[in-house]
């Protein structure tokens, strides 16, 4: 049981550590400004979705010589973006709150700068369907509460280097809040709604 989970959390570590960090490579990569439209929104988390559901299929053809069989990397694959859509959600909320909304805290897309309340929707639009996507994937009540205390302990982590308090947190529980209340995830079951 020990030795199932360990690749699991290894490759949730790595998925949340990469969710992180991910929106910011627009800083690295040539042609994109930073607070790029293609890293801050809806597009990044879909397209790793997209992505990772190729990944389902595509591998398939090579498992048959491999140790990983097609469940193994299934389960990895789940795993990986169960950190990465949680931490791109954390992101996402803490890049809601700036200091002041102009220069670098506005959206850069190939149309133009986009102003303060577009740059707000755009950014809040990726952090609905980042927790959306992570909500879809989580299965069991335990998948659940590893998910809630990693998100936890990662705002705790976060907040250390960025000027905003509780106003993330905020956002992030609205959020969930209101994606479980239009969609129950199936793993939610809570007794007294029976």
């Amino acid at each position: 049981m020990i030795q199932e989970w360990i690749p699991n959390l290894l490759t949730l570590f790595v998925g949340v550590s990469i969710g992180l960090h991910m929106a910011d490579w627009d800083h690295k990569l040539p042609l994109l400004d930073h607070r790029s439209f293609w890293t801050h929104g809806m597009i990044l988390p879909i397209t790793v979705w997209w992505l990772l559901v190729s990944g389902y299929s595509i591998a398939d053809p090579y498992f048959e010589d491999a140790k990983l069989n097609a469940e193994d990397w299934s389960r990895l694959l789940r795993f990986f973006a169960l950190g990465f859509f949680p931490g791109y959600a954390i992101h996402m909320c803490f890049d809601l709150f700036p200091k002041k909304w102009h220069g670098g805290a506005l959206i850069k897309s190939p149309f133009g700068v986009l102003p303060m309340v577009g740059s707000f929707i755009w950014l809040l639009c990726g952090q609905i369907v980042a927790n959306y996507l992570a909500l879809r994937l989580v299965r069991t009540p335990a998948e659940a509460l590893l998910l809630i205390a990693a998100s936890a302990f990662l705002f705790r982590f976060y907040r250390k280097k960025e000027d905003t308090r509780w106003r993330p947190v905020a956002m992030m529980v609205v959020v969930l809040a209101f994606l479980i209340w239009i969609e129950r995830p199936l793993w939610w079951d809570p007794m007294w709604l029976r």
